[in-house]
C-alpha cells in the first residue's frame, strides 16, 4: 500500500513527481481535475473494470468527504488485481486520521488496513468525530442561551440579560452554522452510503478474483496470493455504524437550527412589541401635545377677543379726542361764552394735517410695493437656479423668447 499526503490547494510534492504517481498507479483523471477544485465537487465514482472472461482486472474508487467547514478530504483508490497492488492517494488527510493509520502500519495488526476499505471507514470515522465536536459545540451556545430564558411558557418572548441586538447578532450566526452543518452532513452521509455500497462491489469483486486465482492457479504459491477479505470482522457493519452515527448528529442538528430559528423569531417578534409599546406611549406624549396646543389656542383666542374690546374702546374715545385736540388748540378764540370764534388762521393747521397725511400714506404704499416686488423677484430667482423653498426642492425653469 502506497499513501501519499498532501493539499488540495498547495500539494507538497512537485508537479513531476505527483505526475508520476498518477502515470504509474494509474490515478482516475477525474479524480485528479476535482484535487485543484475548492468548491464544487463534480461527484464520488467507483468503476470495476472486468476481463473478457468476466474476472476483475481493476477497482477504481474516488470521491469527497466531509471534515469541517474547511476540510474535504479527497481519496483515491486503485486497486489492480492483475498487478496484485493497491493504491491510495489521500489530499488533505486530517492529521489524526494520518496518525492512526501511521499507528496501524506501525504498531498495530498489519491486517486492519488489509481489510477492503479499511482506510476510508477510519477516514469517515474521522469525519465524524470532528462534526460531532461541532455539532457539541454549537449544541452548548444553545443551550446557554436557552439556560437565560427558563420558562415554560414557550409563547412568551425571551428575556435576556444582554442586549437585543447583540443576542439577535449572536442567534442569526448560530443558525447560520447549524443550516450550513445540516448541509454538511448530508453530504457525508451520503458519502458513507457511497462507500457502504462501494466495499459490497469490490468485496464481491475480490471474492470472485480470489475464486479465478485459485481455479487457475499452477502452484500452492500462487493459490495463496489471494486477495484478503472482511475476517474476523467486516468493514461494513463499521460503515453501516458510522451512517447511523452521521444520520444521529444530522437529525440533532436539525433540532438545533430548528430551535435557534424559533428563537429568533421570537426574539425579532419581542422587539418589535417593545418597539410597538415606545410608539404607543410616543402617541400619547403627542396626545398630551395636542391637548396643551389646543388650550394655549383657546387662551390666545380669548385674548385677541380681549384685544378686539380694547381696539373697539379706542375706537369709539379717538373722535372725542381728536375733537378735544382740535378745541385746544388756539385757533378758536372764545373770550367769553357768548364771543365765540374762529381765529383766521385755522386753515393753517388743515393746510399741513392733509398733505403730511397723504404723504405718509403715499410713503407707506411705495415701501409696501417695493418689498413685495424684491420677495417676488427672489421667488423668480430661485425658481430659475433650481434652488429649495421652504425645504421642497424646484425645478430649474427655462425660460424662452420669441423674436
Amino acid at each position: 500500500m502506497q499513501t501519499h499526503n498532501s493539499n488540495s490547494r498547495r500539494l507538497n510534492i512537485s508537479a513531476s513527481s505527483f505526475r508520476s504517481i498518477v502515470e504509474t498507479f494509474a490515478i482516475p483523471r477525474t479524480f485528479v481535475q476535482g484535487i485543484f477544485k475548492d468548491m464544487i465537487w463534480d461527484g464520488n465514482g467507483c468503476f470495476l473494470s472486468q476481463a473478457q472472461d468476466g474476472h476483475p482486472e481493476r477497482f477504481d474508487l474516488f470521491y469527497r468527504s466531509e471534515c469541517g467547514f474547511h476540510q474535504h478530504p479527497q481519496t483515491a483508490f486503485v486497486a489492480d488485481f492483475t498487478a496484485n497492488t493497491a493504491t491510495y492517494v489521500l489530499i488533505d488527510c486530517p492529521d489524526s486520521a494520518k496518525a492512526r493509520i501511521v499507528h496501524s502500519v506501525t504498531q498495530s495488526s498489519p491486517n486492519v488496513l488489509d481489510r477492503p476499505l479499511a482506510v476510508d471507514a477510519l477516514l469517515l470515522d474521522e469525519c465524524l468525530q470532528a462534526w460531532h465536536d461541532r455539532v457539541s459545540h454549537y449544541r452548548e451556545k444553545l443551550l446557554s442561551f436557552e439556560s437565560q430564558n427558563p420558562r415554560d411558557d414557550h409563547t412568551a418572548p425571551p428575556s435576556l440579560d444582554s442586549d437585543a441586538d447583540s443576542a439577535t447578532n449572536t442567534l442569526h450566526k448560530l443558525c447560520t452554522k447549524t443550516h450550513r452543518m445540516f448541509e454538511h452532513l448530508a453530504d457525508l452521509e451520503a458519502c458513507g452510503q457511497f462507500l457502504h455500497t462501494a466495499h459490497e462491489r469490490y468485496s464481491t469483486a475480490i471474492c470472485t478474483s480470489n475464486a479465478y486465482r485459485a481455479s487457475n492457479s499452477e502452484s500452492r504459491e500462487e493459490e495463496k496470493s489471494t486477495w484478503p477479505l472482511d475476517r474476523p470482522y467486516s468493514v461494513s457493519d463499521s460503515f453501516t455504524q458510522l451512517v447511523s452515527g452521521i444520520d444521529t448528529c444530522k437529525r440533532w442538528t436539525d433540532n438545533y437550527k430548528s430551535r435557534t430559528t424559533l428563537y429568533e423569531n421570537m426574539l425579532w417578534h419581542a422587539d418589535v412589541q417593545t418597539n410597538n409599546e415606545i410608539n404607543e406611549r410616543n402617541a400619547a406624549v403627542q396626545l398630551r401635545n395636542a391637548e396643551v396646543n389646543l388650550r394655549i389656542s383657546r387662551l390666545t383666542k380669548e385674548d385677541s377677543k380681549s384685544m378686539i374690546a380694547l381696539s373697539v374702546l379706542a375706537m369709539l374715545f379717538l373722535p372725542g379726542t381728536f375733537v378735544a385736540g382740535i378745541f385746544s388748540m388756539a385757533f378758536f378764540t372764545s373770550p367769553t361764552a357768548q364771543d365765540f370764534g374762529a381765529s383766521k388762521w385755522i386753515w393753517l393747521y388743515f393746510a399741513v394735517t392733509v398733505p403730511l397725511t397723504v404723504g405718509s400714506f403715499l410713503a407707506w404704499s411705495i415701501w409696501k410695493r417695493r418689498g413685495m416686488d424684491g420677495e417676488r423677484s427672489i421667488k423668480t430667482r430661485d425658481l430659475e437656479d433650481g434652488l429649495e423653498m421652504n425645504g421642497t426642492p424646484l425645478r430649474k425653469m427655462t425660460s424662452t423668447v420669441s423674436s
